[in-house]
């Protein structure tokens, strides 16, 4: 008798592959949720069970973001939001210690500027699930079956609430949640918690919304 696979769990002996009845069923499918027999049950790029059904069909599966690419997402996205503001204030400082006049519509300028990138961001997390960043790396946002997060899902679970958190317990669990890329499926926190993955999108999905 064969040793039991370590990427599927057992179940009750009266659970039956449908497509092997007479073989009792070792997983679920995260999918379509059938049961799998041994000789069904495939393990996906996200280290879930899944039929061989459910895994053929490809567009769903794809390759997870390396933790380089994540991280240069995220420092870009910081920096174009950042960067009109501390021009500004940098802008108002030197004008302030020279005792020389700062027009306030730098300030407002640079307002505008940081507005308009974060709509444009929005904008990109709820069509595609990728905001500036994500996009420059050819990476985004997708739930554990490859398929798209709700924008509640990525505003507030998986970005405001981790980051209110964070802040209450001055960066603790903001550095745990960075810890976590380091896992084997590069989820961090915020990932587990909303129930998400990044993962690299497609060339022609680049190029659609070049």
């Amino acid at each position: 008798m064969s040793a039991p696979r370590p990427d599927v769990r057992e179940l009750s002996t009266e659970a039956r592959c449908p497509l092997h009845p007479s073989a009792s069923a070792v997983a679920t499918c995260e999918r379509c949720g059938n049961f799998a027999c041994d000789q069904c049950v495939r393990r996906g790029p996200d280290l879930l069970s899944y039929c061989q059904s459910c895994l053929g069909r490809g567009p769903e599966f794809v390759t997870l973001a390396s933790r380089g690419d994540r991280l240069l997402a995220t420092l870009f996205d910081a920096f174009i939001i950042s960067a009109p503001l501390f021009f500004a204030g940098v802008g108002q400082g030197l004008a302030s210690a020279r005792k020389t006049g700062f027009s306030p519509i730098w300030v407002s300028f640079a307002l505008l500027i940081t507005l308009g990138v974060l709509v444009a961001q929005l904008f990109g997390v709820a069509r595609t699930g990728q905001s500036l960043g994500k996009r420059w790396r050819g990476i985004k946002v997708v739930r554990m079956d490859g398929s798209p997060v709700s924008l509640g899902v990525l505003l507030l679970v998986r970005n405001l609430i981790p980051h209110g958190v964070s802040q209450l317990t001055l960066g603790v669990t903001g550095i745990l949640d960075t810890l976590f890329i380091f896992r084997e499926d590069r989820r961090c926190l915020h990932d587990l918690i909303a129930g998400t993955q990044v993962v690299y999108a497609s060339s022609d999905e680049s190029s659609r919304h070049a």
